[in-house]
């Protein structure tokens, strides 16, 4: 598709218009701005706070600095893991993710991704470009109606064409961004072929921003039979079927995948794992309000190993393999090498290094972090 302009540029100006239209909200009609639903497919995280990961890609995303694939080569060599984690799967492909998958109908969904080919656990499914971008979280309606209306009238028709949901007195692009947004660090953005995924409360896809390169990238997470369907999730998984139903709302329809019916044995025992697995994520919350910021004690560090070891088997149990299983592997392995239990530590880190690169790819600026981090322990 032929864009008037790069995405880059397009939020150049956006910027320059967020900062024309703040310096005229004091005057303007529209002076309240609207904060993306947080049930948005964009704004879909582990629920951890993740600021200093964004702060450290939108960095890296405004200096422009390429990905360095032989350098990642040559460390991973160096802690002996290039064998364990670069298998051709791991490692993204430049161009052609968009031969894995087509656009077709889904039955009772309209349009959905499916499957050209047998496409394993790890691999890059697509590489997305932005088609326009805003400024923030939040944004104007005016701001989001500009930067639509800057696109070329094929952009704009391919735009127009996404899902849009009933919502009374918005206007159709405004209901179609709501609908369709993804977050890219610090700036929310549409991209047309990650917008045709479906939603699944049991995905085989993860999508994820990559600032590396400047792109919207989905990956399988399970291995993917040629003809399935690729379905990521609009909001935490790790959430019982109320909640995540009122997480849909949103988005005009309701979920009728596998753990969301209530009546099969199947969706009975997905209901009572993920309602331990909220449980858990409470102890774990009251925990962390009761303990010293500085450092945890012994006995209440072995309690949140054990809460997070069952949260790690639960998730697993219910092959819920997204971001929220590589924050609690990388949590435990924090706890057990703050107590000196380095080789242990060691072992939940490669887990969890292991995860996100299937999640995210190996040139994400999460899978650097992680291998940062998986180097201090192997050199301690």
């Amino acid at each position: 598709m032929g864009k008037s302009k790069s995405a880059a540029a397009l939020r150049q100006q956006q910027r320059a218009r967020a900062r024309e239209a703040k310096n005229q909200s004091n005057t303007a009609s529209e002076t309240s701005s609207i904060e993306i639903p947080s049930s948005s497919p964009k704004s879909v995280s582990s629920g951890h706070e993740e600021s200093d990961l964004a702060e450290a890609a939108h960095a890296r995303q405004n200096a422009q600095e390429p990905f360095d694939m032989s350098a990642m080569r040559s460390l991973l060599t160096e802690l002996n893991l290039e064998s364990e984690f670069l298998s051709d799967a791991n490692v993204p492909s430049p161009s052609g993710c968009e031969r894995l998958c087509e656009i077709r109908p889904s039955d009772g969904k309209g349009l959905g991704v499916f499957a050209l080919v047998d496409i394993p656990k790890g691999t890059r499914i697509m590489a997305d470009q932005c088609l326009f971008s805003v400024l923030g979280p939040k944004a104007l309606y005016s701001e989001i109606e500009a930067a639509f209306d800057a696109l070329s009238p094929e952009d704009k028709r391919s735009y127009m064409q996404l899902r849009c949901p009933d919502h009374p007195g918005r206007s159709p692009v405004i209901r179609i961004w709501d609908a369709n947004c993804f977050a890219m660090g610090h700036d929310t953005g549409i991209f047309l072929l990650a917008s045709r995924i479906n939603h699944s409360c049991t995905p085989n896809a993860h999508f994820a921003w990559n600032a590396n390169i400047d792109r919207e990238t989905v990956h399988a997470i399970i291995d993917i039979s040629a003809g399935q369907e690729i379905e990521t999730s609009y909001c935490p998984t790790h959430k019982d079927a109320y909640s995540r139903r009122r997480r849909l709302e949103a988005y005009g329809f309701d979920c009728s995948c596998d753990a969301c019916q209530q009546v099969t044995h199947t969706g009975r025992v997905s209901e009572e794992r993920r309602r331990q697995l909220m449980e858990l994520d409470h102890e774990i919350s009251d925990s962390a309000s009761r303990l010293s910021p500085r450092k945890t004690s012994r006995p209440a560090a072995t309690s949140l190993l054990k809460i997070r070891l069952e949260i790690i088997q639960l998730l697993e149990e219910e092959q819920l393999r997204q971001r929220e299983l590589g924050v609690q592997l990388k949590e435990a392995a924090m706890l057990l090498e703050e107590y000196g239990e380095r080789e242990a530590a060691k072992q939940y880190a490669k887990r969890a290094l292991r995860n996100n690169i299937r999640c995210f790819g190996i040139d994400s600026p999460i899978v650097q972090e992680d291998i940062a981090s998986l180097t201090m322990l192997q050199k301690t």
